[in-house]
């Protein structure tokens, strides 16, 4: 047993670390009013079933993007789950869900704890595999995307897919003195995507603004990006990284997926989890 809860600890751990400047971005964008992590119906009020007792006690969202399904009954490994609103992407495979009622299945005790990307946002991660602790993370990000289908934008021969989200413009997360200007001024570099899809060219344009107060705007890296289009799942690695200090518009050629539904996206995520 000892075995196990280490490795799970260490799988959990490697996921929170890759999430923890996104994290951080939603605790100063609230501006210490209240939590990031929320019940499902504090995002979608209208909708009745998360009002209901397995929903609302067992599933929650952090800020309003990702939502968290945890195995939490001892013994189990599947559990029914409720995606609201929206098609959701699966955070550890791309694999793209509607909304609805769904099985999850396969949980083990090592695996990482199931969680969704809903449609339409992008947030940033980083790369934890030689992260030990969080003085050894960087300013260097890639960007995970659930692209959202553009029905009015889209036609017979283009189809365009967007997606939009936003990262903290500073470096050190630890100097309060910087933590107080971002609370005070903002410090914030927002970023819209854009894919072009035809059948002879298919192309990401990505825009960054800069919205914050003077010398707040620090270089931050972007490696790579990890996109999900309706069931292409595509890992663009850059070769040399985009550096943002501001505003700045970047035009990047998206290959073709090697494979489409259920590959998974990087080495950091290889475990299998069905869902139904």
């Amino acid at each position: 047993m000892g075995d196990t809860v280490i490795q799970s600890a260490r799988n959990n751990l490697k996921l929170r670390y890759s999430l923890l400047k996104h994290f951080y971005y939603l605790f100063l964008n609230k501006r210490g009013l209240g939590t990031i992590w929320r019940p499902l119906f504090f995002q979608f009020p209208l909708d009745s079933n998360n009002y209901l007792d397995d929903i609302a006690d067992t599933q929650f969202m952090i800020g309003s993007d990702i939502l968290v399904t945890p195995i939490v009954e001892a013994g189990q490994t599947s559990r029914k789950i409720y995606l609201p609103d929206s098609n959701w992407y699966y955070f550890h495979s791309g694999v793209k869900f509607s909304p609805g009622t769904h099985l999850l299945e396969g949980v083990g005790l090592t695996d990482k704890v199931p969680m969704f990307l809903r449609e339409g946002f992008a947030i940033v991660r980083q790369d934890t595999t030689s992260v030990e602790n969080t003085k050894q993370l960087d300013n260097s990000f890639f960007i995970l995307s659930g692209m959202k289908y553009d029905t009015r934008r889209s036609n017979a021969t283009t189809k365009i897919y967007e997606s939009a989200g936003a990262m903290l413009s500073i470096r050190d997360y630890n100097d309060n003195s910087l933590v107080d200007l971002c609370l005070s001024e903002r410090c914030e570099y927002v970023f819209t995507m854009l894919a072009n899809i035809t059948s002879t060219t298919r192309t990401l344009e990505v825009n960054f603004n800069y919205f914050g107060g003077l010398r707040l705007n620090e270089a931050v890296k972007i490696t790579a990006f990890h996109l999900t289009l309706d069931t292409e799942i595509i890992v663009i690695n850059l070769d040399t990284p985009i550096e943002v200090t501001g505003p700045k518009k970047v035009s990047i050629p998206i290959p073709k997926a090697a494979k489409s539904g259920s590959n998974l996206v990087t080495e950091e995520e290889k475990y299998v989890t069905d869902i139904i």
